[in-house]
This record gives structure tokens, sequence and C-alpha cells, in this order.
């Protein structure tokens, strides 16, 4: 897959969040029943991952049930970066102004690209993508204005439906492998701080 592919792949993902965005905010309040809510996030998953997201979508105040659309960027020094679009989902099972407990879910589009040196010195590039699915449980803090900040744990999932990749030994030419799939998990769960308005 040449880079021209890679990029058109990427703007499609974050172009699907943003219309999922747009479209939750779009939608008219009636009787009071729809609010907006959105999160800017950042967070930790090991071994050393880093990631930032945004959700951005309509809470229902009588059933405490948010639906909505978020991106995401994840990059770590050992699984290179990973671009995330979707749907998301959150249940707020206590919904008080000063706390904010939930439960939710992420799920949608993933593109990854990471690059290393072998032990001999070769450059080895991987590139996928496929499904992701993120349950989270988490807690708002509030701030007394209706806005939170929230501190959630996730458990990111992501199904690989196609991945290729590419080797080049030193004073050689490269080596490309046939497409993979798979599934990869993470051994530990993220943690995410972020601010809800």
């Amino acid at each position: 897959m040449n880079m021209n592919m890679k990029k058109t792949i990427a703007k499609f993902l974050i172009l699907a969040a943003l219309f999922l965005s747009a479209a939750t905010i779009s939608a008219e309040e009636k009787d009071g029943q729809k609010v907006y809510r959105g999160t800017v996030s950042i967070g930790y998953t090991a071994p050393l991952n880093f990631n930032v997201r945004t959700t951005h979508g309509v809470v229902y105040d009588r059933s405490n049930i948010f639906i909505g659309g978020e991106a995401q960027y994840r990059f770590g020094f050992e699984d290179g970066s990973i671009v995330k679009a979707g749907a998301a989902f959150r249940w707020s099972y206590v919904s008080r102004k000063l706390v904010d407990a939930y439960l939710g879910c992420g799920g949608g589009l993933h593109v990854s690209k990471n690059g290393s040196t072998g032990l001999n010195g070769e450059l080895v590039n991987n590139f996928g993508m496929g499904l992701y699915l993120s349950p989270e449980l988490g807690v708002g803090i509030g701030l007394g204005n209706g806005d939170y900040i929230d501190i959630s744990i996730d458990f990111p999932l992501d199904f690989y439906l196609y991945g290729r990749r590419r080797t080049q030994p030193l004073g050689s030419t490269e080596v490309v492998s046939p497409g993979f799939t798979g599934l990869e998990t993470y051994n530990y769960p993220g943690i995410s701080i972020g601010y809800r308005f």
C-alpha cells in the first residue's frame, strides 16, 4: 500500500469522526432532553504509549445516555502511531452535580504504523488497519458549572483486517511480507484524564 493511500485512509477516519460529531451536535434540543457534551482527554497505556482523544455528542438527560463520535491519536515508543475514529457510547449510572460515574464503549476504524530497527540493523516498518473496540469505566468530578474533570480506565482491543511488514536488511533490497490479520490486546489497561464540557 503506497503512502498516498495511507494518507487517504487516515484523512477518511478523521473526517468520519468529525461527521459523526457534527451530526450529533446539530441535533435539535427538544423539551430539554438532549444536551451537547464534548470531552478532550490525554491518556497513557503501558509500556510507553500516550494518546489524545476527543469525543463529541448528545446526552439524553432522562436516561443519562451519551451517543456521539470520537477521534483518537495514540503514539508510543514501541507501538508506533495509531489513528482511530468511530462512535462512542456512555451510560451514567450515577449522575449528580459533583459526581458522574459511567460505563462506556468506543468502536470504529483504526490505522496503525510503526517502525523499528532490528538486532542486526535492519529497518522494519509495520502497517495495519482494521476495527477497534474500547470499553471504559470512568468518573467525572463536577466543577459546579456543569463541566467535569474525567478520570477513566479503558481496555483497548484492535482487530486487524489488513497488515503488511516491510523489512530492509543493511546493504540489501526491501522485503515485503504478505498481509496478516489477528487480534491485538494490551496487557495493561490505559488511564485517561480529560475535561468534559
